[in-house]
């Protein structure tokens, strides 16, 4: 009876937190400066839908318990990314190796990311909840150079909630794609 009231609890804090990460909204200022004064459109750095656009991308993360037992899959191709030239410099110079395939008659160009890490390296309450969103963030002088900051969000992909144990791994791949010209 004490397993499924957890189970529940679990389950009813999980959607309690999405609806409050949900209702939260970013908010960006017009215009800012870099650090040479220079004037930046930060509404530039705003994500936009990966829907209809030259990018697609496909996140798929695995979480394993210590026996390397599958526990959960989830995944998703809803994603967003920042319609600026630092995500172009960013695909081009920083995400790996590129191969050319054509999907629908279109030809792209194709990358492949995986991460994987362990629960217990993350700090939390046990069952530790991973919140889904993943992010491919950039961290060099490119993007410092082009707006300002040393690091940039270039892609944003949202999965299901997962709730996992101390020991629990998870390996989070990448697909994305760039309709070539």
């Amino acid at each position: 009876m004490i397993f499924y009231v957890k189970k529940i609890m679990i389950v009813l804090l999980s959607i309690i937190f999405v609806i409050v990460i949900n209702s939260v909204h970013s908010v960006f200022a017009d215009n800012s400066t870099d650090s040479s004064g220079i004037s930046i459109d930060t509404n530039a750095l705003n994500h936009i839908s990966t829907k209809d656009s030259k990018y697609q991308v496909h996140v798929q993360a695995v979480a394993r318990n210590t026996e390397g037992q599958l526990i959960a899959i989830t995944e998703s191709t809803n994603g967003v990314y920042i319609p600026h030239k630092i995500t172009d410099d960013g695909f081009d110079t920083s995400l790996g190796e590129k191969k050319i395939v054509t999907v629908a008659g279109i030809k792209y160009e194709k990358v492949q990311l995986s991460d994987s890490f362990k629960t217990r390296d993350s700090p939390g309450l046990l069952p530790i909840m991973v919140s889904g969103l993943w992010q491919i963030q950039i961290c060099d002088e490119l993007v410092s150079g082009q707006i300002g900051n040393p690091c940039a969000n270039i892609f944003q992909v949202r999965t299901n909630q997962l709730v996992l144990d101390e020991d629990d791994s998870i390996t989070v791949s990448w697909t994305i794609l760039r309709a070539m010209n």
